[in-house]
């Protein structure tokens, strides 16, 4: 497997922690959990507190995130800079990650993500499991912009799934989303990724449910709360692709 797809995969681990203040990777705290660069604005910092009794080894690594074909894609990138790659950090101690944004703001949002792996310990009679958190990093464009995301149910080869496109020119958190049967019964929704819908992009859910809960023409209730995403309205099964 190589490192772009182990990345790839590891994004769900922090999935976890997307809408949480801090991250926590054994007792290692990140501090805030995403960073938003406004337009102009090139540098900003994260903070790691070891709150273990024993030292702790980090790297720090920065990525382009884009998405394709429903699946979160990292590529190292030089646009976003982080200093200082290596970090090693006393009991109850702290340290600055610096990231630096190079080059002027784009026409759309930029998207990045900061990966934070803790290395296992450097004594080799100690057993230790190195862990990997990835928050994002958003670069605002030079004018406003905003996520627009666009909801419809198509059928696929006898399965049934939700589809968002996001049209605007900045990302989508997909919090609290939920899809209901006219009933009120819920309708689970399954989809690999993190609640994040970037900009101009696809996203697709898997809407699990009994046969008799998914036939064309039926109303299914959509929820969500996130920016850029939130809604409560109804949609119409459409058996058109």
């Amino acid at each position: 497997m190589n490192p772009v797809t182990r990345l790839s995969m590891a994004c769900a681990l922090v999935g976890l922690y997307a809408l949480a203040p801090q991250a926590r990777a054994q007792a290692l705290d990140i501090i805030p959990i995403a960073q938003a660069l406004d337009a102009g604005q090139h540098t900003a910092s994260f903070t790691l507190i070891n709150r273990s009794a024993r030292p702790s080894r980090v790297q720090v690594r920065s990525f382009q995130w884009t998405q394709a074909g429903n699946t979160d894609v990292l590529a190292p990138t030089q646009a976003l800079l982080v200093s200082p790659p290596f970090a090693s950090i006393a009991p109850g101690q702290s340290q600055t990650i610096r990231i630096l944004l190079r080059g002027p703001s784009a026409d759309a949002e930029q998207a990045y993500r900061v990966v934070f792996d803790q290395l296992p310990d450097a004594d080799p009679s100690q057993v230790a499991l190195a862990f990997r958190l990835t928050v994002p990093v958003f670069a605002s464009p030079a004018a406003r912009a905003n996520a627009d995301v666009h909801w419809r149910t198509v059928e696929d080869h006898g399965q049934w799934y939700l589809l968002a496109h996001n049209t605007g020119q900045a990302h989508a958190q997909l919090a609290n989303l939920t899809l209901a049967a006219a009933d009120g019964q819920a309708l689970t929704l399954s989809r690999p990724a993190l609640p994040y819908l970037l900009a101009g992009q696809d996203g697709r859910w898997l809407i699990k449910a009994p046969a008799q809960a998914l036939q064309a023409g039926a109303r299914v209730h959509l929820t969500s709360s996130g920016r850029g995403s939130a809604m409560d309205s109804w949609l119409t099964l459409d058996q058109g692709r």
